[in-house]
């Protein structure tokens, strides 16, 4: 398979998935994650989440591995995008941190540790300073 088929495939999920889960009550995402992830390895294409991360870029990329990643495991990686380098987008830390349910933190900083060895707090107190350190 190559990259066109890829994207191909990518904007056939993007656009026509609707069409099959919202009348069953299935939430575009869980569809994705579940049904079409599993159906694309048993088709013989092998490994979806692999080949989005290799044959696809830009923002479709980005989209496709956000929709095939779990919630929590995909905001510690946009939470350590958001601290990595030089500067920290603290709008993207003020986006992620300050709307997640009470419920949903411990999971998160669990999700961020076992992902980058080191706790969420400690990432963002060094990353962060002045009257947002507060």
């Amino acid at each position: 398979m190559n990259e066109g088929d890829t994207e191909k495939i990518v904007e056939n999920l993007l656009t026509k998935v609707a069409r099959v889960c919202n009348p069953r009550g299935i939430l575009r995402q869980d569809y994705i994650r579940t049904e079409i992830d599993t159906k694309y390895g048993e088709y013989g294409h092998g490994d979806l989440r692999s080949d989005v991360s290799e044959k696809t870029k830009g923002p479709l990329k980005d989209l496709m591995m956000a929709l095939l990643s779990d919630k929590l495991d995909f905001d510690a990686q946009i939470l350590e995008k958001a601290m990595k380098g030089f500067g920290t987008d603290e709008d993207c830390l003020i986006t992620i941190l300050c709307t997640l349910d009470p419920e949903e933190i411990v999971p998160l900083q669990t999700a961020y540790a076992d992902r980058y060895e080191r706790s969420l707090e400690q990432a963002v107190k060094s990353e962060t300073s002045g009257k947002f350190k507060r």
